[in-house]
C-alpha cells in the first residue's frame, strides 16, 4: 500500500538554515510531495490568500518567529473560512506551558518540539505527513 499522496506542505520558520534539511528529507521521504517554505507569518499569509493558487494540506509553523509569531500568524488563518481547516502544526523549541496552551487556544492541531538531529526530522516528517496528509480525513477546505 502506497502512502505517497501528493500533496503541498508549507514551512514557516524565519531561520532560513532551517529550510534546506526540510527540503532534503522531503526529496528523500516525500518525492511526491510539493514543499514551499516562508521565512514569516506575513509571506505565508501572502501565499495562501493568492486566489488560484493551490492550498498545502499541511502546515508547519514556528511559534517563535519575529514581526508575527506562530500564534498570530495561525489565529489569521483560522479566521479565515477558505483556510480554516488546514491542518496547522506548531513547531518550537519553547518548552513554556503557556506557549502549548495558546498554541492550541489559536487553533493548533498539534505542537511539538523542533527536530533537533537529522535523523529526528526524517522521523518527525515520516510520520507526520503520513498521519496529516495519508491517514486523517480532513474537511475539504472551502475555497
Amino acid at each position: 500500500m502506497s502512502f505517497q499522496t501528493p500533496r503541498r506542505t508549507f514551512i514557516v520558520d524565519d531561520n532560513a538554515d532551517y529550510h534546506k534539511p526540510f527540503k532534503t528529507v522531503f526529496e528523500e521521504v516525500r518525492p511526491a510531495n510539493r514543499l514551499e517554505s516562508f521565512l514569516s507569518g506575513q509571506a505565508l499569509l501572502e501565499r495562501l490568500l493568492d486566489v488560484g493558487k493551490p492550498l498545502p494540506g499541511l502546515i508547519l509553523l514556528d511559534l517563535l518567529m519575529p514581526k508575527m509569531n506562530g500564534i498570530t500568524t495561525l489565529s489569521l488563518i483560522r479566521q479565515n473560512a477558505s483556510l480554516a481547516r488546514i491542518p496547522t502544526i506548531i513547531m518550537t523549541a519553547s518548552s513554556s506551558g503557556n506557549d502549548l496552551s495558546y498554541s492550541y487556544q489559536a487553533g493548533a492541531n498539534a505542537f511539538t518540539a523542533k527536530p533537533s538531529t537529522f535523523s529526528e526530522l526524517q522521523h518527525f516528517i515520516e510520520v507526520t505527513c503520513r498521519y496529516w496528509l495519508d491517514v486523517a480525513q480532513v474537511p475539504t477546505c472551502i475555497q
